[in-house]
């Protein structure tokens, strides 16, 4: 049987290249990685992986110049592996505990995924769950934290931002397999607040991070010394 694998492996490997689906210029997780891609609806794609590589669910793909996220994925009895991509629509931007600013591509669905009908509108009540790597990036997300979707503008006209607020947070359901990391969580619909949310870096909630000014000037550090203490004598001593 391993012959066959090996055999099967090394056919696909030898014959995909001039497939049409051969996407040279992939990349997972930010590392150049070819993958056979075909796509079959707008926003999904199903793809087959080359023996001898991975991909994981969870996996952030960049084929077709759109960002992808790895939401299904087997081995068949040959150790070949096969997935589903869905496309990134959201860019959600927000600060972790140490104030840095994060950008993570991610999915928002209002049902059209996961219902798998790409061509109806689909009615929500402002609700929606989302699909994002789940990494040391995305474990800064936390129920109640407020997220940015969109500028949009109110009744006066002025742009004020669309926000969302994280209701639940699931980082187990979606996973199967050694290697998953996908986390999905659900959103409501939470009102603006110009106060503490950024318009401009679409962050919301926005605190700066504190730093020093420059103008203080911070006294250098005295050297240390490390004395010796030597015991110049007869070898014993009186008690």
């Amino acid at each position: 049987k391993n012959h066959d694998i090996d055999y099967i492996q090394e056919s696909f490997r030898d014959t995909i290249q001039q497939s049409p689906a051969y996407q040279s210029n992939a990349y997972v997780n930010g590392e150049l990685q070819p993958i056979v891609a075909t796509r079959k609806e707008t926003k999904k794609c199903d793809v087959t992986v080359l023996p001898g590589d991975t991909l994981h669910i969870g996996d952030l793909v960049r084929v077709f110049n759109e960002y992808w996220i790895c939401v299904e994925l087997y081995i068949d009895e040959y150790g070949m592996r096969y997935g589903e991509l869905w496309m990134c629509n959201q860019i959600f931007a927000y600060q972790d505990y140490s104030l840095n600013i994060i950008q993570k591509h991610a999915i928002l669905d209002d049902g059209s995924y996961s219902k798998g009908n790409d061509k109806a509108i689909m009615v929500t009540d402002n609700s929606f769950n989302c699909y994002i790597s789940l990494d040391s990036e995305s474990e800064a997300l936390f129920v109640d934290k407020r997220l940015a979707i969109a500028v949009v503008h109110d009744s006066k006209g002025n742009q004020i931002l669309e926000v969302g607020k994280i209701k639940w947070i699931d980082v187990k359901s979606k996973n199967f397999g050694e290697g998953s990391h996908l986390m999905v969580f659900g959103i409501n619909d939470d009102a603006y607040s110009p106060e503490n949310d950024d318009l401009e870096k679409m962050i919301c909630d926005y605190r700066e991070a504190m730093s020093a000014p420059d103008d203080l000037e911070i006294p250098p550090e005295e050297p240390t010394q490390i004395g010796k203490l030597i015991i110049d004598g007869r070898s014993k001593l009186r008690i």
